[in-house]
């Protein structure tokens, strides 16, 4: 299965030895799996180079979670972390004590309950905007557990309005960036980026960094020295090399038809099929 987005992936082992949250001794996948969403978020931005600045939630309004500086720059960071409920764990638990097999099944697009987080989470940089001296505006997404890569992927795909396109004229496929509603759209004045990823089985840490083109600040985001040291993915750049499709800006996402339509007219081809892939997690348990 064929999945065209760039990552970005570090040693999360390695990297948190290097800052000394662990000893030689520990698991870095069980401390990983013990640790709080702001813990686990700090320590993702100080593997990207940050400095970072926790900062405490007043009683009269709402705050972001961070601060953070790279060089001369100034971020306002708000934090989310997706990951399973207990029912879900014990049932995964049953099945493999037992000796079965366990599958949990994703449908990758939209996902409503992620979205609802990046709404709080633009309330929260919005509200800090106003206090905080800063850049530029990061919302970080991270996912860790049972298909945390999909669930990495469906907070991509709601971020960025992402499907696939198959052209079924040459059987490639490519995303599609801004096909349906977009958060990145929808609160394009708190989110400038979007630093996406998630924690694999093995403790290591995969991201995927994203400019928003919505964002009234997007010129300032793209010459951003943190963003560039990282190779930020500009949508528009990737649309422009022919790595991605994106509808015209003046074509409404309520009508998928006028989108798909759109897409026709734009890339002389009426031969693109709009798709989302299943992504299951299929785990047995093996005996040492």
């Amino acid at each position: 299965m064929f999945f065209p987005y760039r990552l970005r992936c570090y040693d999360y082992a390695a990297q948190t030895n290097k800052i000394k949250i662990m000893s030689e001794s520990q698991n870095p996948v069980d401390v990983i799996k013990s640790m709080s969403s702001d813990e686990i978020s700090k320590l993702v931005l100080e593997v990207l180079g940050m400095k970072v600045e926790k900062l405490e939630e007043p009683n009269d309004r709402k705050e972001s979670d961070f601060l953070a500086y790279y060089k001369d720059e100034i971020f306002l960071i708000e934090a989310k972390l997706k990951q399973d409920e207990k029912k879900e764990v014990a049932k995964r638990e049953r099945v493999l004590s037992k000796g079965d097999v366990y599958m949990k099944d994703a449908v990758l697009g939209r996902d409503d309950t992620i979205s609802g987080a990046f709404s709080n989470a633009r309330d929260q940089l919005l509200s800090s905007a106003k206090v905080h001296k800063h850049d530029l505006r990061i919302i970080l997404h991270l996912s860790r557990g049972i298909n945390a890569k999909a669930k990495r992927e469906k907070a991509t795909d709601t971020l960025l309005g992402r499907t696939n396109i198959l052209n079924i004229k040459d059987s490639t496929c490519k995303p599609c960036y801004f096909y349906t509603y977009s958060d990145f759209y929808t609160h394009r004045y708190a989110f400038d980026a979007a630093i996406v990823g998630y924690v694999d089985g093995y403790g290591k840490l995969h991201l995927a960094i994203y400019l928003n083109p919505h964002s009234p600040r997007y010129d300032k985001a793209k010459q951003s020295e943190f963003l560039a040291r990282h190779a930020a993915l500009d949508p528009v750049v990737e649309e422009a090399n022919g790595r991605a499709y994106m509808p015209d800006a003046n074509v409404s996402v309520k009508n998928s038809n006028d989108v798909i339509n759109n897409l026709y007219v734009k890339y002389d081809n009426k031969m693109l099929q709009p798709f989302d892939f299943n992504a299951p997690e299929i785990a047995v348990r093996v005996s040492d």
